[in-house]
């Protein structure tokens, strides 16, 4: 049974990385193709061959080890048909991978919203009692922007105020026409974190990513401890009994007592006490809100890159291979496997658009500044910057690598 569960965890990751990097090459090879540039061979895999067919004067293979692939534009020389290419044409080849990444991440991530449903407007429904919010506050206001950033749907004023951790904020809200402005301050609450869900029968609705612990959704929670759970009410409680510290509980699923370990922690919440109506169901809805989750979703990752690279993230931690298996290992979901997908994908095409040789971005770079001070870069350089930028991602890939095992761990 565990060498059956390695071996799908195993396939798991083989397919996810294998199918984004096969699109980054295929947007190199549709280009070249494109601008009429010789392609010797495009390849699914590495390694022995284990299928080839040659069409034109291309090589198409499937080879033993399936991570990726690669294109091979057949210039074995700095004299080859690609070099001598117009600069504008080499540029577009090697920017097409990243932006069949970026491409589909922002599908797959508009899919993944779409399939999820469940949106919330930025129309306030009801005002908690004896709170800051409830001063100014009336059910039926649209919430039009907070701190100067516009809003169109409750998940993104949660996203404000996780960002915010409980400052002040400044709160415009549309009345009967008219923007009114408010300062706020949040009030804090502590919930109990366990990695999952649940509805009014115990049974679990939602598992976060890495959290799994071997549960599965739709399993009904029983008992915690030695203690029989017959309503949410006593979940809690007994729950509550378990901050910072690990404890067995016992599911049912599909008629079965199964078992699982799982760690009980306090988080804190900062909130203005609103609550918002859910968006209509309809087709035109859902389109609207998930094309707003996607914009959304591409401006959270290039913000936390951005914060990562110019060393002013906080939250963010940053994820080397190791930690990236990980979470996919643990996904119990196909959304949450695909919402992993786009966010890989996003993240390797603005990776490898960064000025530094070896990546695209750094040859992109390269050879605009040849064009441009006519005259190329001697292969000495080219080979000492390219062992430089080596060097520099083995040791990144190093350090990444340890913290994700320590993380893990």
């Amino acid at each position: 049974m565990i060498i059956l569960n390695f071996i799908i965890q195993a396939i798991k990751i083989i397919i996810l990385l294998g199918i984004l990097v096969i699109i980054h090459e295929f947007g190199h090879f549709a280009v070249a193709k494109f601008f009429k540039m010789p392609v010797r061979e495009f390849a699914i895999g590495f390694g022995k061959k284990l299928w080839t067919k040659k069409i034109g004067e291309t090589n198409y293979s499937i080879r033993i080890f399936p991570l990726g692939g690669f294109v091979d534009l057949g210039d074995d020389d700095r004299e080859g048909k690609f070099e001598n290419a117009p600069l504008y044409q080499k540029n577009l080849v090697l920017v097409a991978g990243s932006f069949v990444n970026f491409t589909f991440a922002l599908i797959v991530a508009f899919i993944v919203l779409a399939c999820q449903g469940n949106f919330v407007t930025n129309v306030v429904d009801y005002v908690k009692e004896d709170t800051v919010a409830s001063q100014y506050i009336l059910p039926g206001d649209e919430i039009y922007s907070i701190n100067d950033k516009k809003i169109s749907s409750k998940n993104q004023i949660d996203t404000i105020m996780y960002n915010n951790r409980g400052e002040n904020i400044e709160l415009e809200v549309v009345r009967n026409g008219q923007i009114y402005s408010f300062d706020i301050t949040p009030y804090k609450e502590e919930y109990l974190s366990t990695g999952f869900s649940v509805d009014e029968n115990n049974s679990i609705t939602m598992l976060q990513s890495g959290e799994s612990n071997n549960l599965k959704l739709g399993d009904v929670i029983v008992k915690v401890g030695d203690i029989d759970i017959s309503n949410t009410d006593m979940l809690v409680t007994e729950l509550k009994k378990y901050v910072d510290e690990a404890i067995t509980i016992q599911v049912l699923r599909d008629g079965v007592l199964q078992t699982a370990v799982i760690n009980v922690s306090k988080v804190d919440k900062y909130l203005i006490g609103l609550g918002f109506l859910p968006a209509e169901t309809t087709f035109t809805s859902t389109m609207y809100y998930a094309g707003i989750g996607t914009v959304d979703f591409l401006y959270e990752t290039l913000k936390g890159l951005g914060q990562l690279i110019t060393g002013k993230a906080q939250n963010a931690e940053l994820m080397g291979i190791v930690g990236v298996s990980d979470m996919i290992t643990k996904t119990s979901s196909a959304l949450e496997y695909l919402a992993i997908m786009a966010s890989v994908s996003l993240s390797l095409a603005i990776v490898n658009m960064l000025p530094l040789p070896l990546l695209d971005g750094g040859k992109i770079v390269i050879y605009t500044v040849e064009k441009y001070r006519k005259k190329q870069f001697t292969d000495n350089f080219i080979n000492i910057a390219s062992t430089l930028t080596f060097a520099l991602l083995i040791g990144l890939t190093i350090y990444v690598t340890v913290k994700d095992i320590i993380r893990i761990v």
